[in-house]
């Protein structure tokens, strides 16, 4: 009885860990997080036997698939998207835009890694956030990751969710938004760029693939 009982603390134990152990993963700021395994009591617990606790799965697996992200970056991606009200295609549509999915891509002006930050955008939404700011902290695909869907969930807010102005501010800046439709006042939407378009192209490619994908 006492070696039974004993057996089943530990499976009880065992069931917990494993369930929360991808919650700790994605919760951590250890940005050089690279998979999904973990050690416990000496023993690999392996990606096979925590996936039935991850929602959504098939879509960090079909975001790994596009982006060649890990599955943990993949589903810390899925993850801020989700918490900052963001329409993950959209996402990955201004990825391929931006660094066509890059993590060390480095723009004509300087702009660095998957959302193509400029440095001085990038401190500013560091400092905004209470993280700490290092140029070459751009080029980890989890650091650049918060700092860039940060910057979007401003822009929804100040533009009230209309996807043209904010996808053509980030590509311009507030500033050059407000050119660029005074240049355009003469049009149906001014907001409407050759960069937002194309950026919602992708995202209704991506949104289509994935729903044939699964």
């Amino acid at each position: 009885m006492r070696k039974k009982l004993v057996l089943s603390t530990i499976l009880v134990v065992t069931l917990i860990f494993g369930s929360t152990v991808y919650a700790i993963m994605l919760n951590s700021d250890d940005y050089n997080v690279l998979d999904l395994s973990v050690v416990n009591n000496d023993k690999v617990i392996e990606n096979t036997e925590i996936k039935k606790y991850i929602k959504d799965y098939a879509l960090i697996e079909y975001i790994k698939n596009k982006t060649n992200l890990t599955e943990v970056e993949s589903a810390f991606l899925l993850k801020q998207c989700n918490e900052k009200d963001l329409n993950i295609f959209i996402v990955l549509g201004l990825m391929k835009v931006e660094s066509n999915f890059n993590p060390k891509c480095v723009g004509a002006l300087g702009e660095r890694g998957l959302g193509q930050l400029m440095e001085n955008t990038a401190r500013q939404i560091a400092f905004n956030i209470n993280k700490e700011f290092k140029p070459e902290l751009l080029f980890n695909p989890k650091y650049n990751i918060e700092l860039f869907t940060t910057q979007l969930k401003y822009l929804n807010v100040i533009f009230n969710d209309d996807i043209h102005k904010v996808l053509t501010a980030y590509n311009r800046g507030e500033y050059g938004l407000r050119r660029y439709m005074a240049s355009r006042s003469w049009t149906s939407n001014p907001a409407k760029s050759t960069y937002s378009e194309k950026v919602l192209k992708y995202a209704a490619m991506f949104q289509k693939e994935y729903q044939n994908w699964k």
